[in-house]
């Protein structure tokens, strides 16, 4: 272990990254030296001055650490001590008396057991309750008997640890550490000037609890942070008016009042009409383009008698080790790759999607399957063709869902996917068919009906031009008019106690050059993606001022504007916390919180539907609501609390 891991003074302190030979205070950022660049010539003492001269308390809690730090140090050596002991006895010529000696001692020696508000029987009852939690284990674990097997006695023998009940960790320890834990989400919330929220409606299997999620995102620093604020149950019809008020309810607990930037969704009519008037939001994005290829794609009969056919091919494998075996050896014959086929799911498309890909991937091998062994419906030549043109453009849009669900992505891109989408569907190949060309006609319109809104959303605009890999790339010049003036507006009213530094650069030493574009970065190795097109449009010229446009924030907007494209795998938070346009962090605390999809709710009711296990279905929802606040949270904090 190292010395930097083993001080509890580092707690306070980190190194400095560019001169090791000192370190940072994180209380007050100032640098201390340590007084050489070799770690093992270094010396804490200027550390422990300056934080007992400035730092009273937490000083005394770095003092109270290392005594405990000590005393553990001492158990050890004790235990060594009489680990010694043992093997001088083993070692004589004695072993009667060893036998007899060490046994009588241990059973005439009762252990005494540590009082529950002992610091070790803390820390057990503590590490048991994280495992309950975050691996989703029934309460009860603590009263099975390989359980009650494990050994929680100390080294030497003197005391041991009390077992407690399922109902404590239940009854007693769980809502505790929930109180703990929901101070702790305060605390961090108050730190935000914005939030964002994405909210889903879940019913369990067994049809016995519905649950609305609340989680929160907002930026602190350079990150963007994710906190799950609840699962509140619904004892009620899910009516636009009960959502409402639930939704209320958890904002007023939150203190989140006046702090709402925007609100993720379902598009079910119930949540749009919750919202409507009291929050500004959007459907998840996600779920939109799912509706999109249901109705342009999945809706025509003859492909949906193809995708069936398909899954009946694909079943047949599924369901038969004898079959996978033998398609495994027709792999081999014809040199393909041994990939399992993929069974689709009917409310997922891109599930059906890669069900295609893969059968697609081992046409030959299924043919001469089919030859072989008969026993499933042969997929003809142009249900074949018809394969190969669905997974064509559906390859674009599961590329999008992908760039839409990953955890760090913002509302920002919604414009660029959608406008590339439509670009790609509008393409016209001299190899498509008339069933090509009708599916990306279909695709287009649908598009334009279901993403209308995208161009009438001054927020996503905004978000747009905030996001240093866009800017204005995707907006025409009324577009960026628009978001220009919003942001202006925005700043005015929030930054009136603040003094706007000069236009332009604010900070010339800060440089970004290092994460602007490369004609030759792309992120999507394959030979055709979907960012292709974003890599050919050229990037936004700068826009002359005009008489109106001669304000400060005008003026560093458009200094913004006119500087390089940052690459598209460049993390937009990071730069924004060193950004020399620190004027413009303001608004890019709010526009740049929200994801652009529901995918962290849906990520907690898989959670939810690990803890409706068999073994434990009968949890009260208030009880499930708080487990699944914990369940995120814990981890969230490193299980510190």
């Amino acid at each position: 272990m190292s010395r930097k891991q083993k001080n509890p003074i580092w707690q306070f302190f980190e190194k400095n990254i560019s001169d090791l030979s000192k370190a940072v205070c994180k209380l007050c950022n100032n640098s201390y030296s340590l007084g050489s660049h070799e770690p093992k010539k270094q010396t804490l003492h200027g550390l422990k001055l300056h934080l007992s001269k400035f730092h009273d308390a937490e000083h005394r809690q770095m003092l109270k650490r290392q005594a405990e730090i000590d005393d553990l140090k001492k158990e050890i050596k004790l235990k060594r001590t009489y680990s010694n002991v043992t093997l001088e006895l083993l070692s004589t010529d004695q072993p009667n008396l060893v036998q007899s000696t060490i046994p009588s001692f241990t059973s005439k020696s009762k252990l005494v057991q540590w009082p529950d508000d002992h610091e070790i029987t803390k820390r057990i009852d503590k590490a048991i309750m994280d495992l309950i939690i975050v691996d989703m284990l029934p309460y009860a674990l603590v009263e099975s008997e390989a359980f009650r097997r494990l050994n929680f006695t100390d080294p030497l023998a003197i005391h041991k640890y009390r077992m407690k009940s399922e109902k404590y960790f239940r009854t007693s320890l769980m809502p505790k550490t929930y109180e703990i834990m929901k101070t702790k989400v305060m605390t961090l919330i108050a730190k935000s000037e914005w939030v964002s929220i994405t909210t889903d409606i879940w019913t369990n299997a067994y049809k016995t609890c519905s649950l609305l999620s609340f989680t929160a995102h907002f930026i602190v620093k350079h990150q963007r942070l994710k906190v799950i604020l609840g699962a509140c149950v619904l004892e009620q019809d899910h009516t636009s008016q009960y959502i409402e008020q639930k939704i209320t309810e958890m904002v007023n607990n939150w203190s989140l009042n006046g702090k709402i930037f925007l609100v993720l969704r379902d598009n079910a009519a119930n949540m749009v009409c919750a919202m409507r008037g009291k929050y500004e939001s959007i459907g998840c994005i996600a779920h939109t383009l799912q509706l999109v290829i249901k109705q342009a794609l999945f809706s025509d009969e003859e492909t949906k008698k193809i995708f069936k056919k398909c899954r009946k091919i694909v079943g047949h494998f599924r369901h038969s080790e004898q079959a996978t075996r033998k398609l495994r050896e027709c792999q081999k014959q014809c040199g393909l790759p041994e990939h399992t086929l993929v069974q689709d799911v009917d409310v997922r498309w891109n599930s059906t999607y890669l069900m295609l890909q893969k059968l697609l991937e081992q046409k030959n091998a299924v043919n001469l399957y089919i030859v072989e062994h008969g026993k499933i419906d042969t997929l003809l030549s142009n249900e074949w063709n018809v394969i190969k043109n669905v997974t064509a453009i559906l390859k674009f849009f599961h590329e999008a869902t992908l760039d839409l669900s990953f955890s760090d992505a913002c509302i920002s891109i919604v414009i660029p996917l959608i406008s590339l989408l439509s670009r790609k569907v509008q393409v016209r190949c001299s190899s498509d068919d008339e069933m090509m060309t009708n599916m990306k006609n279909s695709l287009y319109e649908t598009l334009n009906i279901k993403f209308s809104f995208i161009k009438k959303n001054t927020s996503l605009m905004v978000a747009t031009m905030l996001d240093p890999r866009f800017k204005s790339k995707y907006l025409n010049s009324n577009e960026v008019d628009l978001a220009i003036t919003e942001i202006v507006s925005f700043l005015t009213e929030h930054n009136n106690n603040d003094s706007v530094q000069s236009h332009g650069r604010e900070n010339p030493s800060v440089s970004t050059s290092t994460e602007l574009v490369s004609p030759d970065s792309n992120i999507h190795q394959e030979k055709e993606s979907l960012w292709d097109v974003h890599d050919n449009i050229p990037d936004p010229m700068e826009i002359p001022g005009s008489e109106d446009q001669k304000t400060i924030l005008r003026e560093i907007i458009q200094s913004y504007l006119s500087e390089p494209l940052l690459q598209r795998n460049a993390d937009i938070y990071c730069y924004w916390n060193s950004s020399p346009y620190s004027t413009l962090r303001k608004a890019v605390l709010k526009y740049l919180s929200a994801p652009p999809t529901s995918v962290p709710s849906e990520q907690l009711f898989s959670a939810a539907g690990q803890i409706y296990s068999d073994r434990r279905n009968n949890l009260l929802g208030e009880n499930v609501e708080k487990l699944l606040f914990l369940a995120y949270n814990i981890r969230l904090f490193n299980y510190e609390y």
